[in-house]
């Protein structure tokens, strides 16, 4: 039996994509052939495997034109990331959780939000699975620092840009439930800006409408006995900033989160989360102190804390939410068209999550 010639090749436009080497597409597509960036290479293909390719035969006559070929036929969701302005819209058209990822610049709040969808495009993330985004475009951006490294050196994610807060979308679902998490991606001037004493209405204006709030601290600067000290203290000025006048509700869920974890000396860990949960207790209220390794770098170590972090940011109860359900009621959010978000208690009276 004759074996069949090998499939053809393809080249990429795309200076670090390994396809042409019979690589992964850098882009992420399984077949090579729906990049936008990939050609495929006819100079590989046999002469009667090429005359056998109708689709490579066609003359322009036997091509049919749609009727009127400015109207797109097909739609695909996900673009930019969104503003606030649209994060409004998304709200009047389904409950969300609004999450507003706080810490100085590099400490990993955009790693953190890109390596969670990331992870799904591997499968399930515990009884997690995907269901969508409305920022696919955004993600891939993020991602493409990451997904162009070959095995060179720590994994980077591109720097945030925009001169305001923008959201990365994501719809989930856990057995059976939806739940769409709208994450901020804002450069981390804004929070020392607070750190500094800046106006969090002027410089997170979104923090009044948050559901979730995660405050990232970076491991390596825990370790660091030169830089504890300043790293914790500037943690607890950011998180009275946005406590304060103007800054996030009080009945919000709130997280420590210690970026960087593989970083960490084994040694100081235990310390580490200690200082984090000193810092926590002093601050008053139900805060919890998290942990994540997204994107370790050599050593390669297991990511952590994802799913935990998940847990947090999509279930963590709200007071609201607590002393409602506590009697036994029920509980769900509803959207509202003018884009405020609202809890349902039981026998349908509506409680305004704003007031």
């Amino acid at each position: 039996m004759t074996e069949a010639p090998p499939p053809p090749g393809y080249t990429c436009s795309e200076t670090a994509c390994q396809i042409s080497a019979g690589g992964a597409c850098i882009e992420g597509f399984p077949e090579p052939g729906g990049c936008p960036h990939a050609t495929r290479d006819l100079g590989d293909v046999p002469a009667d495997i090429l005359h056998e390719d109708s689709a490579l035969e066609l003359d322009d006559d036997d091509i049919e034109e749609p009727a009127d070929a400015a109207i797109p036929l097909v739609t695909v969701p996900g673009d930019e990331a969104l503003t606030i302005d649209e994060v409004g819209d998304l709200m009047a058209r389904r409950p969300v959780r609004v999450v507003l990822v706080a810490g100085e610049a590099e400490v990993g709040k955009t790693t953190l939000v890109a390596e969670l969808f990331k992870r799904f495009l591997y499968g399930r993330l515990g009884v997690w699975t995907f269901g969508g985004s409305e920022t696919l475009r955004a993600f891939n951006i993020r991602l493409h620092p990451s997904f162009a490294e070959s095995g060179a050196g720590m994994s980077t994610t591109e720097r945030t840009a925009d001169e305001e807060v923008r959201f990365l979308h994501l719809d989930l679902a856990r057995n059976g439930e939806r739940f769409n998490i709208i994450a901020s991606d804002g450069k981390g001037e804004y929070f020392e800006n607070l750190i500094g004493g800046g106006s969090v209405a002027q410089e997170v204006p979104i923090a009044g409408r948050v559901d979730r709030c995660l405050i990232a601290i970076d491991g390596g600067k825990l370790s660091d006995p030169m830089r504890r000290d300043s790293s914790l203290t500037r943690g607890r000025l950011l998180l009275s900033a946005l406590r304060g006048p103007g800054g996030i509700p009080p009945e919000c869920p709130v997280a420590l989160l210690c970026t960087k974890w593989d970083l960490v000396d084994v040694s100081k860990q235990e310390a580490v989360l200690t200082w984090l949960n000193t810092l926590a207790t002093s601050q008053g209220g139900d805060i919890v102190v998290l942990k994540a390794s997204v994107r370790p770098g050599p050593p390669k170590t297991q990511v952590d804390g994802l799913l935990e972090i998940l847990e947090f940011v999509a279930c963590a109860p709200d007071s609201k939410a607590a002393s409602i359900t506590a009697s036994g009621g029920a509980l769900s959010m509803v959207p509202s068209p003018t884009g405020r978000h609202f809890w349902r208690a039981p026998g349908g009276n509506i409680v305004d999550a704003d007031d």
